[in-house]
């Protein structure tokens, strides 16, 4: 089990061991970020393999999966086949060589495999149980299956409020809310550790879907708490603030402009565009003029970034101090060497480096990214033999069908 360090060249969670009873994205993702933050994560997949494996490749190339690769490198893979009772003796072993047991089955299927916190804790009282749901621990949803397209972006309320005012709801991002969701099981996992040093026991952790989605849309939830509504919908051709809004540069590039004080940046604003004759205009003068006369001011503000290209007037906001930021598609973000370590790094697996954003903390030692993709059951043995069975012990569960 884990030994409390002070050796500031370690990773936080050297020493951790974590097993990961998941599949698909959100808490394998957090299994993913607690590796890179030095622990040990021991993945427990069915015999045929998380379904996740071979999914998700637009290039449509045989055997291979991006995002499974992406979200389990460098873990250890032991395939059981929880349907035979002589698997069920195997997992125990291995939930109480953990420190944290990691898992996304809901309530039903806990059950089955004697995996309700309350009995864990009897018999292991210093473990970190973290459950990732899909709608709650508990409560009428709670056996429902709960994709981040489902829970996190449909249910929450997110989907149609980015939708709003389109004639059809906007599609979401392929597990924008699974590592999300994912980062907040690793919190919540890394506080239970955090108080088990105090006082020796571990504890239930729990993350939703539904509710990082919830959380995520504080403002406009507040919004409805406080006053009794959401935020208007968007609208770039008359956003109440013109400096808070989107502009095509010359080429088609876009920008956005971020100045929620909208009084302190518009003197720096004209200078920088060279729209000082604006400033002359005091039905421009304020925040709240500006926000009267929006359609209009959008209209000038249009004509004269299509003027300039991106990169000249993105060097005189900067000087001016003004905040904007490029909007970029994917493939430019990865290759922007200004986010280098703050976005993006690269990850070695084998023989093969790759462009990779990392968990988004950092501390004085370098993450642990990257790593091998084991193979379906590829350490199985492996960890048993370290449980203490014997090889007949392991021959005997094969011959029983319980592993590969």
């Amino acid at each position: 089990m884990v030994e409390v360090h002070s050796d500031a060249s370690e990773l936080p969670l050297e020493g951790v061991k974590v097993l990961e009873i998941a599949s698909w994205i959100a808490a394998p993702a957090c299994g993913r970020i607690l590796k890179e933050w030095g622990a040990e994560v021991v993945k427990l997949e069915p015999i045929n393999g998380d379904a996740l494996r071979g999914m998700g490749n637009p290039a449509r190339i045989p055997d291979l999966s991006p995002p499974f690769e992406i979200t389990n490198p460098g873990k250890r893979s032991v395939a059981l086949n929880l349907k035979a009772p002589e698997a069920l003796p195997l997992l125990r072993r291995m939930v109480l060589a953990s420190d944290v047991v990691l898992t996304n089955l809901r309530p039903a299927g806990r059950a089955a495999l004697g995996l309700d916190y309350s009995e864990i804790a009897e018999f292991a009282p210093g473990l970190v149980f973290c459950v990732v749901s899909g709608y709650g621990y508990e409560g009428p949803a709670a056996n429902l299956p709960g994709f981040d397209g489902a829970a996190y972006w449909a249910a929450s309320g997110m989907g149609m409020a980015v939708s709003s005012g389109l004639d059809e709801p906007v599609a979401p991002r392929p597990a924008v809310g699974d590592h999300a969701t994912a980062m907040s099981a690793a919190a919540g996992i890394c506080a239970a550790l955090l108080a088990r040093t105090r006082t020796g026991r571990g504890q239930l952790v729990h993350t939703s879907l539904v509710g990082n989605g919830t959380y995520q849309l504080g403002w406009d939830y507040a919004n409805l708490a406080w006053v009794g509504q959401a935020a208007p919908p968007p609208s770039r051709r008359s956003a109440t603030n013109p400096l808070n809004n989107s502009y095509q540069c010359a080429g088609g590039e876009w920008l956005v402009l971020v100045n929620l004080q909208s009084d302190v940046a518009w003197g720096p604003f004209c200078k920088a565009m060279g729209l000082e004759r604006l400033l002359q205009n005091e039905e421009y003068a304020t925040a709240r003029g500006r926000a009267i006369h929006r359609e209009e001011l959008v209209a000038i503000l249009d004509e004269a970034f299509a003027e300039k290209n991106r990169a000249d007037i993105g060097r005189e906001l900067e000087r001016r101090g003004v905040i904007w930021a490029p909007l970029r598609t994917l493939e430019e973000a990865i290759e922007d060497e200004s986010l280098e370590g703050a976005g993006f790094a690269n990850a070695q697996s084998g023989d093969t480096t790759r462009r990779i954003p990392p968990a988004p903390v950092d501390f004085a030692t370098a993450p642990r990214l990257g790593g091998e993709l084991a193979e379906v059951g590829q350490h199985t043995e492996e960890l048993l033999l370290e449980l203490g069975l014997d090889w007949s012990e392991i021959e005997s569960a094969k011959s029983a069908g319980a592993i590969i």
